[in-house]
């Protein structure tokens, strides 16, 4: 979450290696936060969650390499952004 004069406030995260998983916890987050904004800025987060096919889309998306992101802007002009992105794995090789 990040406010007009600037300030952002980290508001959670999780990491997975489950695409599904990660846009769950998106999925999930977005409830919490439609949820504490109400109307009329819970729109957005309302249409997306019931948009037909987002869920395997993120999903599929995510799972190519692109990140997913949700981001809704209250009264106060706070933005909210709730964002899976993949992150390339760090493997060693033992020798």
């Amino acid at each position: 979450m990040r406010c007009p004069d600037g300030v952002a406030i980290e508001l959670g995260g999780l990491a997975s290696s489950s695409p599904r998983r990660a846009v769950g916890w998106v999925r999930r987050r977005a409830v919490n936060v439609a949820q504490q904004l109400g109307a009329p800025y819970e729109g957005g987060v309302r249409a997306w969650l019931d948009g037909a096919g987002e869920f395997g889309g993120a999903v599929h998306a995510l799972a190519g390499g692109s990140a997913v992101a949700l981001t809704v802007v209250d009264a106060d002009g706070c933005t909210y952004a709730l964002v899976a992105r993949p992150v390339p794995a760090s493997w060693e090789v033992a020798a």
